[in-house]
């Protein structure tokens, strides 16, 4: 049992952070008894049921097979094998990609009957990521100015954003982002304060005019936003209601492809801030960003994560719209940055965070 253990624990390292996340929390454990009691099994048979599925790489033959031979009446099969399914692979199967829906469906499974278990994966996810946001924020309040990054934070969210957006260099964008993601981690309220600055950005987007309620207006970040309300409302949106503006708006044919981006930019950005934190819903806390930053770009709020000599090192010079850095970093604060970013790669519990933490606590001693 210890092997099959250590065979588990080996996958689970190799998974996002938020599959351990859930398979380590309560909600978990109430599903797992529940289909102990409703079925009659004992607890460590349906643990077993979990373990084996993940050791055999998300074989669904091999598990209905240990499930066929743990029940009595075969006549509980199917409803035991969607019930395991539904409330405990589904919420996980865009991490451990595997067709969860289509499994269910094929065994005539009621996919609705399982949506809650989604819902509580999500706020188990939301709750896990808020708490990291915390534990990350708070080795930074002794140091951090929180008055003087909500100003600055301000500052290019309604004056200065375009050069930000349009920056091949994404430090910018990571600074802000960090600033302001330390700060709704400490004042929650303040995305609404933030939201209305970018609101009221006047800054020039793109060339051409806009045509808002038959009225052609400046192509402002603030207009921009107007119009893409005007066409969708203002409920949180989805992807595909992003590209479809971009592509079928009557403002947006003349963009280029760079105009494109930037348009692209901004409403991400509106998406981002106003609907926080439901817009960061499933999304790794290391990926956490209100500011658009290119894939190829480092995470968003490095900010979050850099030592305290660096932080205190850090100014915002306004007088020259740009952000300007020093780094004076010791051989020991050097390794503790790097050990610190290799420990988002390695979920909670594996051997390999402790084993990385166990180093940290050797450099700082």
């Amino acid at each position: 049992m210890e092997s099959k253990n250590l065979q588990f624990l080996q996958k689970l390292e190799v998974l996002p952070e938020e599959v351990s996340a859930f398979l380590y929390s309560k909600e978990l454990e109430n599903y797992m008894s529940d289909i102990s009691k409703k079925f009659g099994l004992n607890i460590e048979v349906v643990n077993d049921f979990l373990l084996e599925f993940f050791i055999n790489d998300f074989n669904f033959l091999k598990i209905e097979e240990l499930i066929k031979s743990q029940i009595s009446n075969q006549n509980f099969f199917n409803e035991l094998y969607c019930d395991f399914l539904g409330n405990i692979i589904l919420p996980l199967a865009p991490f451990i990609k595997v067709d969860v829906e289509k499994e269910i469906k094929n065994r005539n499974g009621d996919l609705n009957k399982y949506l809650l278990s989604i819902e509580i994966f999500n706020e188990v996810i939301n709750d896990k990521n808020f708490e990291n946001l915390l534990e990350v924020s708070s080795s930074l309040d002794k140091i951090t100015d929180v008055k003087e990054e909500e100003r600055v934070s301000l500052y290019f969210l309604e004056k200065d954003l375009v050069q930000v957006l349009k920056s091949n260099d994404s430090f910018s964008a990571k600074k802000i982002n960090g600033s302001i993601l330390y700060i709704l981690s400490k004042n929650p309220e303040l995305a609404a304060k933030f939201s209305r600055a970018f609101l009221a950005n006047q800054e020039k987007l793109t060339t051409n005019l806009l045509i808002i309620n038959n009225k052609k207006e400046e192509p402002t970040i603030a207009n921009w936003i107007s119009s893409f309300i005007k066409e969708n409302g203002s409920d949180n949106f989805s992807n595909i209601a992003l590209a479809k503006f971009l592509t079928s708006s009557v403002n947006c044919l003349s963009l280029d492809e760079g105009e494109r981006r930037l348009v692209r930019k901004i409403i991400r950005l509106y998406r981002n801030l106003s609907f926080f934190p439901d817009s960061m819903s499933n999304v790794p806390i290391e990926e956490w960003e209100i500011i658009p930053v290119d894939k190829n770009s480092l995470a968003p709020n490095d900010l979050l994560k850099k030592d305290t000599d660096s932080l205190k090192k850090e100014t915002v010079v306004l007088e020259n719209k740009e952000l300007e850095i020093e780094k004076v970093l010791s051989e020991d604060e050097q390794k503790i940055k790097e050990l610190e970013l290799m420990l988002e790669k390695y979920p909670n519990k594996s051997l390999e965070r402790k084993a990385i933490e166990n180093e940290l606590k050797k450099i700082k001693k």
